[in-house]
């Protein structure tokens, strides 16, 4: 391995999990957090303790930063003891934080200006996966300087997906991901309350969540609306429009209020009122691409 030494920035419980398989893999890792008493275990267990960001960045070949936000991201990178200052020319900052894509996007260009490399590489998966080495990697930045990064960001994943030359793009799949799991939780939520309105036993409803997970009625409806191939009708826009009119009738009867059908109501009209009546249902989705100027 021709690069041996990391340095790892910020050691909360994602930062020191992190900082705990680059340690197990070998590595000659060297830590930096404002509260140092967070260093302890790992220089207990190998690590070489920073006195500053630039101090840690120094001579290393990549530097992991693991931070909250923005705003503590060009915190670290930008003052006069930071990443900026202290890695040397091509040396490679790999940001693991979620972030906006913007922000990844100027410190690219900062890190540029020096000489520097810089990957945007939000993680997904819990502190314990983290010290398990067993993360998922979104990375966005040019091949050729995730190749020369890889033995280190796989030190901590299980696995990288690549999400383009751009580094914003890793920060966009990461926001778009938090979405979907947020956006989800809430579907269950409404799901768990309009059925205990409803008289259904809980257990009786959870079971049907979990049956319907991965049920092959949900996996096609994903490629049908990827591929945006509506032609075969399974379930007719109409008919949609009919059931989705009966659950809000029910959830007002039951006082239950669900905001998700309404979104999907009103999607199915403008869906109808564009032309798309002979399409299947789930056309009701291209509704979403005009709105944001694709289609």
């Amino acid at each position: 391995m021709s690069m041996k030494v990391v340095a790892v920035v910020g050691l909360g419980r994602m930062g020191a999990g992190i900082a705990q398989s680059l340690v197990r893999a070998g590595f000659t890792v060297r830590v930096y957090n404002r509260a140092v008493e967070k260093a302890a275990p790992l220089v207990a267990a190998g690590a070489v303790l920073a006195r500053t960001p630039a101090d840690a960045a120094g001579g290393a070949d990549v530097v992991v930063s693991c931070l909250l936000d923005d705003v503590s991201l060009h915190a670290v990178a930008e003052s006069d003891d930071g990443l900026l200052a202290g890695m040397d020319r091509d040396a490679i900052h790999v940001s693991t934080a979620t972030v906006s894509p913007g922000c990844s996007e100027r410190l690219a260009a900062l890190h540029r200006s020096q000489g520097q490399q810089f990957l945007a590489a939000p993680v997904l998966g819990r502190p314990e996966v983290a010290a398990e080495g067993a993360l998922l990697s979104l990375v966005g930045g040019p091949a050729r300087v995730l190749k020369r990064a890889r033995p280190f960001i796989d030190a901590y994943s299980s696995r990288i997906l690549h999400t383009g030359t751009r580094v914003g793009t890793a920060n966009s799949v990461k926001l778009a991901l938090n979405f979907y799991l947020a956006s989800t939780a809430e579907l269950f939520s409404q799901f768990l309350a309009f059925t205990e309105k409803s008289g259904v036993e809980h257990e009786t409803a959870m079971e049907l969540l979990r049956g319907i997970q991965g049920h092959p009625g949900i996996t096609g409806y994903l490629e049908r609306i990827g591929e945006r191939d509506f032609d075969e009708v399974g379930f007719a826009m109409a008919t949609g429009l009919k059931d989705l009119g009966l659950m809000l009738d029910a959830a007002t009867a039951v006082r239950c209020p669900l905001p998700f059908a309404t979104v999907v109501r009103d999607r199915t009209l403008s869906a109808l009122a564009i032309g798309l009546g002979d399409k299947d249902w789930s056309a009701f989705t291209e509704i979403a691409r005009m709105n944001a100027g694709l289609a």
